[in-house]
């Protein structure tokens, strides 16, 4: 850890793994509640949601946090700054060296970049979705979509939370 952390943290290179290893169960719980939501047979909709969500993740995530990564530099978010808590969230795409606050900055680097992942993600599947879910109509397959993506984000952070509560205890 000590040489990446003399570059700082590429915070994909952290959050990739936990979508990664939560991919499967990501799968089974969106299947879950558009099966649910659309009257759509489960077996129909695990390949579609898998599809979607193998996209989002490995496509939609890397490209939104390259973007950031730009957004970020372009700011000026490179530096040190006064506030902790405002460094680590201008600077979430990409942590500087700071390796005495590592345990409590990645978590909160990582909670700030959900929403982001979460929209994309959600925007994505939903265009993905749309012709497995022809038969309930745009709109509320959108609102299916997201909702479920709300609920495995919500899962997500949760996880993120819990490594912060105990990188603070």
């Amino acid at each position: 850890m000590h040489t990446i952390a003399n570059v700082g943290i590429p915070m994909l290179m952290v959050h990739m793994p936990v979508l990664l290893i939560a991919l499967l169960p990501v799968v089974y719980v969106e299947t879950w509640w558009i099966e649910r939501r659309s009257n759509k047979p489960e077996f129909k909709l695990m390949l579609p949601v898998f599809i979607a969500n193998l996209v989002s993740t490995l496509v939609g995530v890397p490209l939104t946090w390259l973007a950031l990564v730009a957004i970020q530099l372009a700011s000026s978010g490179g530096g040190r700054l006064r506030n902790p808590i405002y460094e680590v969230t201008l600077q979430s795409p990409w942590l500087i060296p700071d390796e005495k606050n590592l345990d409590w900055k990645v978590p909160i680097a990582a909670l700030v970049l959900c929403p982001v992942f979460f929209a994309i993600s959600a925007l994505i599947e939903c265009r993905i979705l749309r012709t497995p879910l022809r038969n309930v109509g745009i709109e509320r397959s959108s609102r299916i979509v997201w909702t479920a993506n709300a609920i495995t984000y919500a899962l997500i952070a949760a996880f993120w939370l819990a490594t912060l509560a105990f990188a603070l205890k």
